[in-house]
């Protein structure tokens, strides 16, 4: 549909609207879209402004937010645990939040990226921990690895490669050695089979 000409209200330019919402013509648009950016009153930096009364870009506004809600959680420590702890609450709340976790598989990445960033000691620790444990394991592989295997530890030095979902059929854990009774027996069962 074409619409009047109009004169620009900024430049005094006459221009062909594209919509009857249009205000101004396309160059004053593209003004006003650099005239938007700000600077970051805690940080400093440059950021494209969404609206008037916006001050922080959005890393500091991200950063903002989680330590309102830490400073709201200290001083309001019993709100979460008195809810949780009524009645059936938390099954409710376990499965609430497992059903979350599954439908927003990127977005739950993303928090937990936004979480490594606002907490990097917390980050630091348990990424320490985590090689540590690896730390512990040797690596003496007896058989050979195959597209869509993974490495199973019999015992701190000795692996099995496997197929993944055989071996994710049984949860076990080398260090509290629940479940490695049966998951060996498969391993050891699937070693056999493929041996020759």
């Amino acid at each position: 549909m074409d619409y009047k000409v109009r004169v620009c209200p900024r430049c005094g330019e006459q221009y062909q609207p594209l919509s009857r919402h249009q205000k101004c013509c396309v160059d004053c648009r593209k003004r006003k879209s650099v005239s938007m950016q700000k600077v970051c009153v805690r940080c400093g930096t440059t950021y494209l402004s969404t609206g008037n009364s916006q001050k922080h870009c959005l890393d500091c506004a991200l950063a903002l937010e989680r330590e309102e809600k830490d400073a709201w959680g200290s001083k309001n420590p019993k709100y979460f645990s008195t809810w949780y702890e009524k009645g059936d609450n938390s099954e409710k709340v376990k499965a609430t939040a497992s059903a979350w976790n599954k439908d927003h598989l990127p977005r739950r990445k993303e928090i937990a990226r936004q979480s490594r960033k606002c907490h990097p000691e917390t980050t630091v620790v348990i990424s320490r921990r985590s090689k540590a444990k690896r730390r512990l394991l040797g690596f003496n592989p007896l058989n050979s690895p195959f597209l869509g295997c993974e490495g199973h530890h019999i015992n701190k030095d000795d692996v099995i490669y496997m197929p993944i979902a055989l071996h994710h059929s049984i949860w076990h854990n080398q260090y509290t050695g629940r479940g490695m009774a049966e998951m060996n027996a498969l391993a050891g069962q699937y070693l056999m089979e493929n041996w020759t």
